[in-house]
């Protein structure tokens, strides 16, 4: 790697990492929210967005990995529409980049099923999560963490869209994967457990 690609890259990983340290002190490692430091966390992605699109150009895969972290941001912050066109914009530099069939598309599409899904536009929401679920399922080992976790944001929906017979076979999924990977007290396998029995 050239010189100036490793210097970009190492000014936006402190960035990217002043960031997570932030979700880690606040929250603990099993934990992704932000909760209260939204705005510090946008301040260190915009700025390591900056830098990616003044040394690599708008089009580089690190800026569409740089929008989807502010889109998740912003979905968190309920800024929907920002945050949205925040994952809109990754999703096009992905597909036209990476091509329609690269892993990094399902994680554009996972969080614009979260968004929509968060802004109760449930039908929207279904449409990527089954996208990220099927892209995931094509290229990873089906019982992948990231595959449990398209059948759980799919349970999510399926709970709001009123059917819970789809709902308990995503869910159900989801805790046999986690449980597979992660066991039994693993957080997310809990909370994927209290949802079958509220169903």
């Amino acid at each position: 790697m050239p010189l100036i690609h490793t210097i970009i890259w190492e000014v936006a990983i402190e960035y990217h990492e002043k960031s997570l340290k932030i979700k880690l002190n606040k929250l603990g490692s099993d934990n992704i929210d932000v909760a209260g430091e939204y705005d510090i966390a946008i301040e260190y992605h915009e700025k390591s967005l900056k830098i990616y699109l003044d040394k690599l150009g708008p089009d580089h895969p690190y800026v569409a990995r740089s929008h989807n972290h502010l889109g998740f941001v912003y979905g968190k912050k309920k800024k929907f529409d920002k945050s949205i066109e925040y994952c809109n914009k990754s999703l096009k530099i992905r597909l036209d980049k990476l091509g329609s069939d690269h892993i990094d598309v399902a994680t554009s599409y996972d969080n614009l099923a979260l968004v929509y899904y968060d802004k109760q536009g449930y039908d929207k929401a279904m449409e990527f999560g089954k996208k990220a679920l099927d892209l995931r399922l094509k290229k990873l080992d089906s019982n992948h963490p990231d595959i449990g976790n398209s059948y759980n944001i799919l349970g999510h929906i399926n709970c709001k869209k009123n059917d819970k017979m789809e709902a308990k076979k995503c869910y159900e999924n989801a805790m046999s994967i986690y449980t597979q990977k992660f066991g039994e007290n693993y957080q997310k396998t809990q909370e994927v457990m209290l949802k079958l029995k509220n169903l």
